[in-house]
C-alpha cells in the first residue's frame, strides 16, 4: 500500500519533497529530498527549486541515455561495416566465420562462441565453429531441430538469452 511504502522508505523523514523526473513528455522517475535542515518544514520556494532541478536532471539523464544509445548504435554499425568488408574479401566460410565471430566477440566481450548450421536433409544442427572452454567437445555436438536451446532457437527463429546457462 502507499502508506506501507511511506513507512518503509520514509520512516525517519520529518518532511519531504517529491518531484517528477520528466523530459520531453517521458516520465523517467522522481527525485526526492527529505528532512529540511534547521527548519521544521520545506517552503514553497524549496518545492519549486526541487521541481526545477528535477526538470534539468531529467533532461540530463535523458540526454545521457540518448547519447549511450547512439554510441551503441554506432558500434553496431561499425561492426556491420567490418563484417561487410570481410564478406567482400572472401567467401571461404572457413576463413569468414572466424573473422565474423571475432568481430562479434570484440563487440560483446564473450568468453566463448560457436556457430551452428542446420543440415536440412537430416534435420540436425551441427556445430561448425567454436572457441573458448570446451570448444573441441562442442564442435562434436549435433542437435535435433527443436531440441534444447540451440534446436529451439533455430526452430522458433528467435534469439534466446539465458541468464544462468547452468540451470
Amino acid at each position: 500500500s502507499e502508506d506501507g511504502d511511506r513507512h518503509v522508505f520514509w520512516g525517519r523523514a520529518r518532511n519531504a519533497i517529491f518531484a517528477r523526473l520528466e523530459a520531453r513528455g517521458a516520465l523517467l522517475g522522481i527525485i526526492s529530498v527529505a528532512n529540511k535542515l534547521g527548519q521544521a518544514d520545506f517552503s514553497e520556494a524549496d518545492r519549486a527549486l526541487v521541481a526545477a532541478l528535477a526538470g534539468h536532471a531529467a533532461l540530463a539523464i535523458q540526454n545521457a541515455r540518448l547519447y549511450e544509445q547512439q554510441r551503441r548504435n554506432n558500434e553496431r554499425q561499425q561492426l556491420l561495416e567490418q563484417i561487410s568488408r570481410h564478406l567482400q574479401q572472401t567467401l571461404d566460410s572457413d576463413v569468414l566465420i572466424p573473422l565474423i565471430l571475432e568481430e562479434v566477440n570484440t563487440a560483446i566481450e564473450a568468453e566463448a562462441q560457436s556457430l551452428w548450421l542446420l543440415n536440412n536433409e537430416t534435420g540436425l544442427i551441427v556445430c561448425h565453429y567454436a572457441t573458448g572452454p570446451g570448444e573441441e567437445a562442442i564442435k562434436k555436438v549435433t542437435v535435433p531441430l527443436g531440441r534444447g536451446v540451440v534446436g529451439s532457437s533455430v526452430a522458433t527463429q528467435t534469439a534466446i538469452m539465458l541468464d544462468n546457462a547452468q540451470d
